[in-house]
């Protein structure tokens, strides 16, 4: 299956490196990209294998390994002619070295309601698959995303990134943005955790956190004995640290 999903990440991208008038709109970066990938290749020259494949809100993430990176390229659709390609936002976690792990971003950072829905989407696939029905809120409100079982029993969830307003000021800046983790990790949870606390407590008890980490922290990487906050009683229904893979998405609470 892997190899499967490997070869059509390859042949998806000879097919669009080969219509050279529409890879011609595209930047000198996103070129290269491509035809690298149409190579079966990463960013760095190494061989890529393309481990998984996930359909969510925000289009469609892929999901490979090079040696020492775990990258997720998302390929959103801007429309319902366009093809997976017209823009990507890339997502990384490298080893640095030894005990040291680097979470980056570069390319177009997707819109808040769509990468709210793609994680809250993406957390129902992997542990909460009785809800198959999801709804935005049309108004603001403390809710991003309502879902629905076939009974219309309804969970609330409220969304949130990891990394705090520096990594993506940076990403907007300059196009691209990266935090070395090492024992940053804990931190930028509690951080995380904490910028929801300001919710009164009768709309966090119907409230299920999502805490967007990207690609994801690996769990040896989190400190739970740090996060002091997570012993207090009704923070929220549950809080969720959420990656693109399983083995990246860990419940915090309770």
């Amino acid at each position: 299956m892997d190899k499967e999903i490997t070869h059509r990440f390859i042949e998806m991208n000879k097919r669009f490196v080969h219509d050279k008038e529409r890879i011609s709109n595209f930047p000198p970066k996103a070129i290269e990209m491509y035809e690298k990938f149409a190579e079966g290749r990463c960013f760095c020259g190494k061989k890529i294998f393309v481990s998984n494949l996930i359909k969510t809100g925000g289009g469609t993430d892929w999901i490979f390994q090079c040696g020492h990176k775990l990258t997720v390229i998302g390929l959103g659709e801007v429309g319902q002619s366009s093809v997976p390609g017209d823009r990507f936002y890339r997502s990384e976690l490298a080893v640095v070295k030894q005990s040291e792990v680097k979470a980056q971003a570069s390319g177009e950072r997707p819109k808040k309601e769509e990468s709210e829905l793609a994680v809250v989407k993406l957390l129902c696939h992997m542990y909460k698959k009785h809800l198959h029905k999801f709804i935005l809120p049309e108004t603001d409100s403390h809710i991003d995303v309502i879902g629905e079982d076939s009974d219309g029993t309804k969970e609330y969830f409220q969304v949130t990134q990891l990394y705090d307003s520096t990594f993506w000021h940076q990403l907007g800046k300059g196009g691209e943005s990266s935090i070395v983790l090492r024992e940053r990790a804990t931190a930028l949870i509690i951080d995380a955790i904490n910028r929801k606390m300001t919710y009164p407590q009768e709309l966090r008890n119907e409230l299920i956190l999502v805490i967007d980490s990207g690609v994801g922290i690996q769990q040896p990487d989190i400190t739970i004995d740090k996060i002091e906050i997570l012993k207090r009683k009704e923070l929220f229904k549950e809080i969720w640290l959420v990656g693109r893979m399983k083995n990246f998405t860990l419940r915090l609470y309770p």
